[in-house]
């Protein structure tokens, strides 16, 4: 049954399944909503940041987890999920998606703005647009008979340069070549003493500088700092017991940079995984001291030249 979607306001495909609202729409993807949320109390609770939900659940969407939105968590979706916070970061994001969508460097990639403005979380199919004008003039994308008018909001062929292959190289090089491991994971009681007794000092022993963000002092807005920090990172590690919405995020986001990702997971609660990430190798585990060890294993396995060793410094 066709309905407006809720987040962007196009019509989408929308049916009811166990007490809950499902869409799928072509910008913001499959997600779903308690009944009773309805858009004008999207826009009463989010304002002009909206738009942002839209590209959180359309990056859920793709990574296979899709979004629940209720009353409660619409604020805490927008505010924990990694956001860019700049025009550059967006042209990252933009750069990521033409990549993803070649299959190989000669071929051309039709970019439907309209459609996809989400995925760098813009505001409507002009920003991308305009984000990927910059792209070509800055000889990161080229496109195929010319740019259109951003008003003229029709699909375009783009793909990358040799330049544009360089940059995002670049990004990987340098993230590859850091020494912080970002963690994402429940913050929960129940999983502290994987925390505590093997995920943080096995990245200790491997050399790296972990970093969960419950444990960092900022005064920045949370979304901004959890996309500094995976940028800034060389390895994510993330823990999908209890299987929370941030941890698909923050490792799809990571995915999508190149960084390299160490799927973890209680024994059982795999079970409850997306089909879309149960490809993926997860160490699982239920004694924490056999965790530690499997995860210097696999950190030395993945990442050439981490031998394990003492000391190390936390933050």
């Amino acid at each position: 049954m066709a309905r407006q979607c809720i987040l962007c306001g196009e019509p989408a495909n929308h049916e009811f399944r166990s007490g809950t609202r499902w869409y799928s729409c072509d910008r913001c993807g499959t997600f779903s909503t308690a009944v009773g949320v309805e858009r004008a109390d999207m826009q009463t609770n989010l304002g002009n940041r909206l738009h942002l939900l839209s590209g959180v659940a359309r990056r859920a969407s793709e990574h296979g987890n899709p979004l629940c939105i209720t009353g409660l968590n619409l604020l805490e979706l927008v505010e924990t999920s990694p956001l860019p916070s700049t025009p550059l970061e967006q042209m990252d994001l933009a750069l990521g998606a033409i990549e993803g969508m070649q299959l190989r460097p000669d071929q051309w990639v039709d970019l439907d703005v309209d459609r996809n403005y989400p995925l760098v979380f813009g505001r409507d199919g002009g920003e991308l647009a305009y984000l990927l004008e910059a792209l070509v003039k800055r000889g990161l994308l080229e496109d195929e008979g010319g740019l259109i008018p951003p008003a003229e909001l029709a699909p375009v062929t783009y793909r990358l340069t040799p330049e544009g292959w360089q940059r995002l190289d670049q990004l990987r090089r340098t993230q590859t070549d850091s020494d912080q491991a970002f963690v994402a994971m429940s913050f929960d009681e129940s999983v502290r003493e994987a925390w505590d007794a093997s995920i943080r000092p096995a990245l200790v022993a491997t050399g790296y500088r972990p970093i969960r963000m419950d444990q960092v002092e900022h005064n920045e807005k949370i979304d901004d700092r959890i996309i500094a920090e995976i940028r800034r990172c060389g390895l994510v590690v993330a823990d999908f017991t209890e299987h929370k919405h941030g941890v698909y995020f923050e490792a799809g986001f990571a995915l999508g940079l190149g960084i390299p990702v160490i799927w973890t997971c209680r024994s059982g609660d795999e079970k409850k995984a997306h089909f879309d990430t149960r490809q993926y190798n997860h160490i699982l585990w239920n004694d924490v001291d056999e965790l530690k060890q499997r995860l210097i294993d696999r950190i030395q396995a993945t990442i050439p030249g981490r031998s394990a060793r003492g000391g190390g410094s936390v933050l």
